[in-house]
């Protein structure tokens, strides 16, 4: 911290201190985004090795939604900021902090920390929908001889204890005393960028597709769909025979689901859900009422009677009394559900006379709840005449001075697909370790079906960075054998990722599954080395073949930064 001080050990820990939000209220990202938190002066010390946040987390809404499995509670976390006590200073400010821990978790992973992340902070790693689920409980085996399931499974409420991942909480004892104390400021992101469905994108489409043929124009295509094995007679049926009421359910057989896939479970299907059949004349829509397996089809009207492994849906259509579906069914029928109206809720139509249950489980809104939200802060104390040594310190015309690795986001609109692009880095760092650049898919930016923090290939043949007008490494950096199927590794592309990662003090113990956690990574030094930027210019070049996607680059530049106080002002540079 400043001449001659003394190691963390040195430190003798006094107690753990609950510090509270301004606002003790439930956080959501409906009405309550912003959590602002004091830690007063007062307090002195603290580690942040024995500081964290903890707090209540509980998933709303249909589809089983999760935190993204890739970075865990802080895929909530959006933007981060630390300010002096008195708010005059900002000392340190990351935004994005979920899309870049999403980056270097996969890295730093081994069984025994992913274990860990999932007991703590909220990684869900179980690829069954429901069986052991961290955040769900509930029966949801539809299997056996006319087993019906006709109610959701239990959102629970889990315990979290994250350290927030920036310099300062994660770096050395912090002097409270020097800084009149610290304010920190979390923004919390959207539900449908920060969460996703269990099963992701399987059996999940807009409800705007026209008919079948739209459907499969649109690209998707198995294994992300779940579609009619067969259709019962009459077709179109009449899902509510004169004389019956408005209520009366009609069930459908699905294939591709079963308790036996892979992932076990991986039924996306909710009660309350409306489905949309893509016919080839057009959609039928319905809600879902119950879940049941093809034991239940009547062998005629609904469909053959079928295996009691495989999932069947209980329907409500939107048909009046005596009425036949408005559009035949046929084999291969997409059924889909829509995630807006898992995102936003609806309200079932008139001849959609489903319970009261049924239709409060409709109107459900997609989202999480974060209750008792605090920091549980390490108070320690200094050694003998380290308080005064700082104090004078502070009162010299040098100042006392503290060194942290922080992050600076530089954004960058892709707007080309194909082609060598150029993207201007505005740095000004004077002591850089990294620049860790992430692609991002703008169409996938904000849906909750697909992972919106992780970066992608898609179709990038190779990349070279350039640093005062001299290239970086001096020849392209293949990535060509990440787009094939299935991918394949590039050997100088993960050498530099992991000298990039390892600048940023993260230590690499994972090189599996690369293309699904995709970085571009340039380590301006040797290792633990800076390097100065602020007087030359730097830029990323990326070659694109057959991409699809336009994208947005997050350049992430790691850096030394310096907090200084000098005769009580606070700087930080």
């Amino acid at each position: 911290m400043f001449r001659s001080a003394p190691q963390s050990s040195q430190f003798i820990p006094l107690k753990s201190v609950q510090i509270k939000p301004e606002a003790q209220v439930d956080y959501n990202p409906s009405t309550e985004i912003q959590a602002r938190f004091h830690f007063p002066q007062y307090l002195g010390f603290f580690d942040p090795r024995q500081t964290h946040m903890e707090g209540e987390l509980q998933m709303e809404g249909r589809g089983n939604p999760i935190p993204n499995p890739k970075a865990g509670f802080t895929s909530l976390i959006r933007d981060v900021r630390l300010q002096s006590g008195d708010g005059i200073a900002t000392i340190e400010e990351i935004l994005d902090l979920n899309v870049l821990t999403a980056q270097w978790w996969g890295w730093t992973q081994n069984e025994s920390i992913r274990q860990k992340r999932t007991m703590f902070e909220g990684q869900e790693m179980n690829p069954a929908v429901l069986t052991n689920s961290l955040y769900y409980s509930g029966d949801t085996d539809f299997t056996g001889a006319a087993k019906v399931l006709t109610a959701n499974p239990t959102q629970t409420k889990i315990q979290i204890e994250s350290p927030l991942y920036t310099g300062i909480m994660t770096g050395k004892v912090f002097p409270l005393l020097a800084t009149s104390g610290l304010r920190l400021l979390l923004t919390l992101d959207e539900a449908n960028r920060a969460l996703t469905f269990k099963t992701g994108a399987y059996g999940v489409a807009p409800n705007t597709l026209a008919n079948k043929a739209a459907f499969v124009a649109s690209g998707r295509a198995a294994p992300t769909i779940n579609v009619l094995p067969a259709a019962g007679q009459p077709n179109p049926p009449i899902p509510k025979p004169p004389g019956s009421a408005l209520g009366t359910t009609f069930t459908i057989g699905l294939a591709g689901v079963a308790n036996t896939a892979t992932p076990a479970n991986d039924n996306p299907y909710s009660i309350g859900d409306r489905i949309t059949i893509h016919s080839v004349t057009g959609n039928n829509t319905g809600v879902i009422t119950a879940i049941t397996n093809q034991s239940t089809l009547d062998g005629t009207t609904e469909g053959a009677v079928g295996a009691n492994t495989a999932l069947a849906l209980t329907v409500c259509f939107n048909t009046a009394v005596g009425a036949a579906l408005p559009h035949a069914l046929g084999i291969g029928d997409p059924v889909t559900v829509d995630p807006n109206e898992r995102m936003n809720g609806f309200t079932p139509t008139g001849n959609e006379a489903v319970s009261a249950y049924v239709a409060t489980q409709s109107a459900l809104k997609v989202g999480y709840t974060l209750r008792n939200f605090q920091f549980i802060l390490g108070q320690v104390s200094p050694p003998s005449g380290y308080v005064a040594a700082m104090t004078n310190q502070i009162q010299s015309d040098k100042g006392l001075a503290m060194d942290f690795k922080t992050f600076s986001l530089y954004k960058f609109n892709l707007t080309s697909i194909n082609g060598l692009s150029t993207q201007l880095i505005p740095t000004n760092a004077e002591r850089a370790y990294s620049c860790l650049s992430v692609p991002l898919p703008q169409s996938v930016y904000t849906s909750i079906e697909a992972d919106s923090l992780g970066g992608v290939v898609d179709g990038a043949q190779n990349y070279q960075y350039v640093l005062g007008g001299n290239l970086i490494p001096d020849r392209p950096i293949q990535l060509g054998r990440y787009n094939e199927t299935p991918f394949r590794t590039e050997a100088l592309h993960v050498l530099e990722a992991e000298k990039a990662l390892v600048n940023c003090g993260y230590a690499v113990r994972n090189l599996q599954d690369i293309g699904n956690r995709f970085l571009i990574a340039r380590g301006f030094s040797r290792y633990n080395q800076v390097a100065d930027l602020h007087d030359r210019s730097l830029s990323l070049r990326v070659l694109y073949q057959n991409a699809t996607e336009q994208k947005l680059f997050n350049h992430y530049i790691c850096h030394l930064r310096r907090m200084t106080v000098r005769q009580g002002q606070v700087r930080a540079f």
